[in-house]
């Protein structure tokens, strides 16, 4: 029966089509951790946004930072504008405008090997 046959075939390329989806997801998450460390965001004003007055109130610019995984313990144990402060210090880490490379394989630890030392004596 041709009506049968239709929706036989169309089930099957339905499943091949999601399954395919699934292996290719897969893939492209595994690429994406070895291509990256960049696993958190810190949520910083934009640096070149300043605050608005608007007619309805005052309009806040913030601006997206990726963060590595010990990088997001630092946040957590002193301030994001204090961990933001010294990302900027560092060109590959974002420079003065925070810029995130999407491709960062180092920390700011590993960046900067004296850090943790100046971190723990604060």
């Amino acid at each position: 029966d041709p009506a049968t046959y239709s929706s036989a075939l169309a089930a099957a390329v339905s499943a091949a089509q999601a399954e395919y989806a699934k292996r290719t997801q897969s893939k492209q998450q595994q690429k994406t951790a070895e291509v990256s460390k960049i696993r958190h965001m810190l949520l910083v004003d934009d640096p070149q946004l300043a605050k608005v007055s608007t007619p309805y109130g005052w309009v806040r610019f913030l601006q997206i930072v990726g963060l590595c995984d010990e990088e997001l313990r630092l946040v957590q144990r002193w301030t994001g504008g204090q961990v933001a402060d010294i990302l900027r210090q560092q060109g590959a880490t974002g420079g003065a405008l925070l810029v995130t490379d999407l491709r960062r394989m180092q920390t700011i630890f590993e960046l900067e090997p004296g850090l943790a030392d100046y971190i723990n004596e604060r």
